[in-house]
């Protein structure tokens, strides 16, 4: 029961990094819009990305959580979890140095290397493909 709790806290981590590595510049055009206050702006954001898998799918999430690795029910959930890890001590790192990242780059890295470590069987075509 504990895998599934530190997965959430580690995502909710990832999310306030990604959100400190690019969540100003997303605001910003919005705020720049006269008569917008940020508050509005943000509630914006969030709501593009709740309503954004009713109208656009789900196949990347569904593509980064079964197509890259064959997760098992516990195995899947550790490897999970240690790839937001990883993904949050990269992009955490390089964004406090003020260096540019990928958010997406650094979690398919993190994911990839758990996956080759833990000899999970990765897909590598399918990797290529995404990264394409």
């Amino acid at each position: 029961m504990i895998w599934p709790a530190a997965l959430v806290l580690a995502s909710c981590i990832f999310a306030a990094v990604a959100g400190s590595n690019d969540g100003a510049s997303l605001v910003a055009g919005a705020i720049r819009v006269s008569g917008l206050d940020p508050a509005a702006a943000i509630l914006a954001a969030l709501g593009t990305l709740a309503a954004g898998p009713f109208f656009l799918g789900t196949a990347v999430s569904t593509t980064l959580a079964s197509g890259l690795i064959p997760f098992g029910e516990t195995t899947g959930v550790r490897a999970m979890l240690w790839a937001v890890l990883g993904a949050v001590v990269v992009v955490g790192t390089l964004s406090r140095a003020g260096l540019p990242t990928s958010l997406t780059l650094g979690f398919l890295g993190a994911l990839a290397g758990v996956g080759w470590t833990g000899h999970l069987g990765v897909a590598w075509g399918r990797f290529a493909l995404v990264l394409i």
